[in-house]
């Protein structure tokens, strides 16, 4: 059995303040069902012509909205990307900032081909040479110079929208709630099961219509359903992106501390796990290599009200990744994590983090010692 995958959603928002009254639609229902049953993901959204695309918009003017899709190597699925894009039902104006990474795959001529079927939509920018290879992976600030949006949406070339009212719909959740930073929504993430898409996932969120900081620790939104104030992106980014490695996590962090989330609960993306993104291509000890490397960033220069979250997050790392030293008997990486671990461990951490790496770490010297010896 298959998801009936294109659904024209109907919303029904009740707002009263911050408190947002939510009628579920069938295709969240849908995908949390295609979940459960571990089915098929949702397909992309059908590919609409410019004009039909620019036929509902009901105000003049610049863009409302900024689209920022960062591609690299995408050639298979940048097309679902762009349906997405192009399937939104609004009643203003968008822009898609297409920005491609001298793919070697063929995307650079996809995005040339659709640059030039939606030439008042896409914006592109073709690197000739390969920026992340070269030390310069912040893509977003590059395509943040020419977006003209009030809003900032995100979305890279492998994930995809599914819903036609995912933009409208969250432009007028953050104009009725001028506190909120950015809006975020719900996710399925999608996992090749023998050629299929399966819906391996589903980030469904909270019952919470503001999300602050405890919340954000606690419940993950996917960037491909952020809608982001585009003054505050840019803020953000101008405080923080010298200091702190940019990546997704880093980027939730910035946001929170200039203001809330206001949440739509309704799915709205397919996030697309290939393994082969920075993050998923990486071993689970790099993973945490790369953890530590961001909270360690994090607890530097971050509020001093956010250390202890950061703090404690350092302590769980550092116990990981000294009980892989130990076992890989790396004298040398053990060195340099083991201090970082009791420094962390004594202000934020608790007897049950210290004890047990200490008698592992004392097994583990004995064998190295009865190895030596030849005992």
């Amino acid at each position: 059995m298959k998801v009936d995958h294109h659904l024209v959603l109907q919303v029904d928002f009740t707002f009263e303040v911050i408190i947002i009254k939510n009628h579920s639609s069938d295709l969240t229902k849908r995908v949390a069902q295609s979940y459960e049953a571990g089915l098929a993901a949702p397909l992309p959204l059908p590919l609409r012509t410019e004009e039909e695309v620019m036929n509902s918009w009901l105000t003049k003017g610049g863009p409302v909205v900024s689209i920022c899709c960062a591609t690299y190597n995408h050639a298979k699925y940048l097309e679902d990307a762009l349906r997405g894009f192009m399937g939104q039902v609004t009643t203003f104006p968008f822009e898609v900032i297409l920005r491609d990474d001298a793919s070697t795959d063929g995307t650079t001529a996809i995005v040339s081909d659709y640059a030039k079927r939606y030439p008042h939509i896409i914006r592109p920018i073709i690197e000739e040479r390969n920026q992340y290879i070269k030390g310069r992976p912040i893509t977003l600030t590059t395509m943040l110079t020419f977006a003209k949006g009030e809003f900032i949406a995100l979305c890279e070339g492998d994930d995809y929208w599914i819903s036609p009212t995912k933009l409208e719909s969250q432009v007028e959740l953050l104009r009725a709630n001028a506190q909120s930073v950015m809006c975020v929504a719900q996710t399925v993430e999608g996992i090749y099961k023998e050629g299929e898409l399966i819906c391996a996932r589903f980030f469904s969120g909270n019952d919470k219509p503001m999300q602050y900081f405890d919340e954000i620790t606690r419940t993950y939104f996917h960037p491909s359903s952020y809608l982001i104030r585009a003054d505050i992106l840019r803020a953000a980014l101008k405080k923080y992106a010298a200091k702190i490695p940019m990546c997704d996590t880093a980027l939730r962090f910035m946001l929170i501390s200039f203001g809330p989330f206001v949440f739509l609960r309704e799915v709205m993306s397919v996030w697309r796990i290939t393994g082969k993104g920075r993050w998923t291509s990486l071993d689970k000890y790099k993973q945490i290599v790369w953890e530590i490397e961001l909270a360690e960033s994090l607890y530097k220069n971050f509020e001093p009200d956010y250390r202890g979250y950061h703090g404690r997050s350092l302590v769980k790392h550092y116990r990981y990744i000294i009980g892989q030293d130990i076992r890989q008997f790396n004298l040398r990486r053990l060195g340099v994590h083991l201090p970082r671990f009791f420094y962390f461990a004594g202000r934020y951490g608790s007897p049950k983090d210290v004890f047990p790496s200490l008698v592992t770490l004392d097994r583990r010297f004995k064998k190295i010692i009865r190895l030596i010896s030849g005992k």
